[in-house]
């Protein structure tokens, strides 16, 4: 008996591409649809559309390095948010670890230039921000259910000691370090 070989059917000369990008109408639309997901995923954030999915964090507000989205929700005391176009910063967002949820009280303390959280003292406003001008959050509430206070582990960082309590609709999500 003969070995018989069975040869493949020979691919048209240098068309080295999957069977299904070869096809006339599955092939563009399959590109079409890669490009405008990447795409998407690229301009979403920059668009208010998808929150950012990675950032590379280089302040000293929570620990450097990269954190990416996750599916965690409602955000917790002690998560890290992500806030979104926060108000007089050059950035159009901030990494905050989360110190004040929804009930707890939030309270500015003149008199030790600190703010409280359920009794337990914030980092002082440094004299730098005073020097500076920055505004500080003066008042005393229970914080909504779908409000978080939010600082920095740094003490210059730029958080709820300037911004107040922070609602949810400001937050692109909760992150993790990576």
């Amino acid at each position: 008996s003969r070995n018989v070989r069975h040869a493949r059917p020979a691919l048209p000369s240098g068309d080295r591409r999957c069977p299904l990008m070869r096809s006339t109408v599955l092939g563009p639309l399959v590109a079409g649809l890669v490009a405008s997901s990447a795409l998407v995923l690229w301009l979403g954030p920059q668009a208010d559309i998808l929150p950012p999915l990675y950032r590379y964090n280089t302040s000293l507000s929570v620990p450097t390095g990269p954190y990416v989205w996750s599916s965690k929700w409602p955000p917790r005391r002690g998560d890290i948010v992500m806030l979104r176009d926060p108000d007089g910063f050059r950035l159009r967002w901030l990494l905050k670890r989360v110190e004040g949820v929804g009930g707890d009280t939030f309270c500015w303390h003149p008199e030790e230039r600190r703010h409280y959280v359920n009794h337990r003292p914030m980092p002082p406003i440094p004299p730098e921000a005073v020097r500076a001008g920055l505004p500080v959050w003066r008042g005393c509430r229970v914080l909504e259910a779908d409000e978080v206070v939010g600082f920095g582990d740094h003490h210059l960082a730029y958080g709820s000691q300037y911004l107040g309590p922070i609602r949810w609709d400001r937050l692109w999500g909760v992150y993790r370090r990576w």
